[in-house]
């Protein structure tokens, strides 16, 4: 499930539980693990990104936009 947190949006899988919605992303985070969840920043370089990650307990970020076919949203330089 895609989660909206007060910075941006976090993705969480293997819940199948409802986590709500506008808290930070640490409670968020706290509460997806509590529920054996796995965490990933999704579209770290577009609106609703949560933006800097550091010191937040996560399994991933995503790398690629799919939805991006253009590819100018995956281009490296993009990200600078």
């Amino acid at each position: 499930m895609e989660v909206s947190t007060t910075l941006g949006h976090l993705i969480v899988l293997g819940v199948r539980e409802n986590i709500p919605a506008g808290m930070t992303p640490g409670e968020t985070i706290m509460i997806a693990r509590q529920k054996g969840g796995v965490v990933i920043v999704p579209h770290p370089f577009k609106i609703r990104s949560i933006g800097n990650v550091e010191g937040l307990d996560i399994d991933a970020i995503e790398t690629f936009i799919p939805g991006a076919f253009s590819g100018k949203m995956n281009k490296p330089e993009r990200w600078q």
